[in-house]
This record gives C-alpha cells, sequence and structure tokens, in this order.
C-alpha cells in the first residue's frame, strides 16, 4: 500500500483528491443539465426533422413523377383528339373546297360556252349587215389602188 501512495504522491495527487473530485462531479452535473442535454435534445429533434424531411421529399419526388406521368398521358390523349378533330376539319374543308372549285368550273365553263354563242352570232349579225356593203368598199378600194374609176 505504502508503493501506491508514494505512486499518488509521485504523480502529485494528494488529500485534495476529494475536493477536486466533488468539484468536478458538481460542475458536470451543472453542464449536463444546462448544456449537455439540451445540446443532444436539439441535435435528436435535428435529426428526426432531417429523417423526416428526406422522407418527405421522397414522397414529394414520387408523388411528382406520377402526376408528371399522369398529365403526359392526359396531353397525349388530348392531343390525339385534337388531331383528330382537325384533320376531321381539314377533309371537310377540302371537300368543300373541291365542291366550290367544281362549281365555279362548271359556272365558268358555262359561262364560256354562252359567251361564245353570243360572239358568234353577233359576228354572223355583223356578216349579214355588212354583206350589202362589201361590193361597193371593194370597188372603191380597186379604184384606190388602179387609180381609176371602174363601171360597175
Amino acid at each position: 500500500m505504502e508503493t501506491i501512495i508514494s505512486l499518488l504522491h509521485a504523480l502529485g495527487i494528494d488529500q485534495t483528491i476529494w475536493a477536486q473530485l466533488a468539484f468536478f462531479l458538481v460542475t458536470f452535473a451543472v453542464l449536463n443539465w444546462l448544456v449537455f442535454k439540451p445540446y443532444l435534445r436539439a441535435f435528436d429533434q435535428r435529426a428526426k426533422n432531417t429523417f423526416g424531411s428526406e422522407t418527405a421529399a421522397k414522397e414529394l419526388l414520387e408523388e411528382t413523377d406520377k402526376l408528371q406521368k399522369l398529365y403526359e398521358q392526359t396531353a397525349r390523349r388530348i392531343n390525339d383528339k385534337i388531331r383528330e378533330v382537325y384533320d376531321r376539319a381539314k377533309t371537310n374543308a377540302q371537300e368543300s373546297q373541291n365542291k366550290i372549285l367544281d362549281l365555279a368550273r362548271d359556272e365558268s365553263t358555262e359561262l364560256i360556252k354562252r359567251s361564245r354563242a353570243q360572239i358568234r352570232a353577233e359576228v354572223q349579225i355583223a356578216k349579214t349587215s355588212l354583206q350589202p356593203e362589201v361590193k361597193t368598199i371593194s370597188h372603191l378600194i380597186s379604184n384606190k389602188l388602179i387609180g381609176k374609176e371602174m363601171a360597175e
């Protein structure tokens, strides 16, 4: 035992060890109550919030993916319907255009036929009305070319 006491004296430990130990325990208890426990509570709460936030973020990402897929499907269906309506309207418009063009073509053909018939009739009337004057005009032209008057 004597060696233990001499070893303790060599280390600088004497009878004040009990006072130092009491002081340490009181200080530890106060620091534990004022510093360590609040810090550990805050640390645990932060860890729970972080874990909860990570879980919530994962759930939100999954929900976002689901909503995006639903949106894409809905958008495709709407685009298909719009394309169908557009194609139907385009077909109807082309049919209407063809009908209108056919009608206009028929009307223009008929108008051309009537105009040609009217022109032929007017040419015939002009020929008939100018027929008696042809003889007189040809006689005048010949006189002018020859330079003297011919007997009729």
